[in-house]
């Protein structure tokens, strides 16, 4: 089990928005500026709820 986020055109987008290549369950959405995540090309490790 995994989860995505969703940040900027994906391979499969026809414009700048994100798309799912499969279908997907969106359970949260981003508020606020969503640029911090340039700074991740990859994550390994634990998400908790804060």
């Amino acid at each position: 089990k995994g989860f995505c986020i969703f940040f900027g055109p994906t391979p499969v987008s026809k414009d700048d928005k994100p798309k799912s290549a499969s279908p997907v369950n969106i359970f949260a959405k981003i508020e606020g500026d969503a640029k911090i995540f340039n700074q991740f090309s990859s994550f390994n490790g634990n998400v908790s709820k804060g």
